[in-house]
């Protein structure tokens, strides 16, 4: 059985106050409270749902993607540096160490850009799709 928390009304009113504006972990990181109670004392007090990158995205977030976002211009060749391993047939949806990944460059004519990603097609006619924040992180570079 879990250790029972003993909230104080500061980590009470942190977490009422920033539930859907930060992730857990940066909850827990602010007031030293493991996420799974987070979570679970979020439910209780019903605060509704967690902050969500495709829904509820931060100021800086925004900021990183507006960025990002105006560096490509649909139907025009760019040339990125990146792991090979975020490439789709490579297994993108497995998580991986990217920083253990081959760097390769490709080529490709931007096909469609949303507030999120950009689409590229590539010169062997698969589509690939860039998140902003692979830029922004440094795990993708344009060259």
């Amino acid at each position: 059985m879990p250790t029972r928390i003993n909230w104080t009304e500061d980590q009470l009113n942190f977490l009422k106050n920033n539930y859907r504006k930060l992730t857990r972990q940066q909850i827990s990181d602010k007031i030293g409270i493991s996420i799974s109670s987070i979570s679970r004392k979020a439910a209780e007090l019903k605060l509704g749902k967690q902050y969500k990158n495709d829904k509820l995205i931060n100021m800086k977030d925004k900021v990183i993607n507006n960025t990002y976002m105006n560096k490509f211009s649909t139907g025009k060749e760019v040339e990125l540096r990146l792991p090979y391993c975020l490439l789709s047939q490579y297994g993108k949806s497995i998580p991986m160490n990217v920083s253990k990944c081959k760097k390769v460059n490709i080529k490709g004519i931007v096909k469609a850009k949303t507030q999120y990603l950009m689409m590229l097609k590539v010169q062997n006619g698969n589509k690939e799709s860039f998140k902003y924040k692979d830029f922004a992180t440094g795990d993708i570079e344009i060259l």
